[in-house]
């Protein structure tokens, strides 16, 4: 069996990869992990990026269009994850 993705799943793969990059600044892990740089610091990127997380929809992926979700199938999520 191969596997592949879709031209559709693998544009939706670029999309978050790029994203990531754009709104995540070097040395994000620390702050992530609770090193060097938590804190005040650590706690506005967290807010920052949940909240750009939301506006495209990406935190209620499973959630039917009128509740505000996305209505993404399982392979979506599974790329999302």
């Amino acid at each position: 069996m191969k596997f592949e993705f879709t031209p559709e799943q693998d544009e939706f793969r670029a999309e978050v990869r790029g994203f990531i990059k754009e709104q995540l600044p070097a040395g994000w892990e620390q702050w992530a992990s609770g090193g060097e740089g938590d804190g005040d610091a650590g706690w506005e990127l967290s807010r920052q990026f949940t909240f750009a997380l939301a506006k495209r929809k990406w935190l209620a992926m499973a959630w039917p269009e009128e509740y505000g979700g996305l209505d993404a199938d399982h392979m979506t999520q599974l790329i999302y994850n």
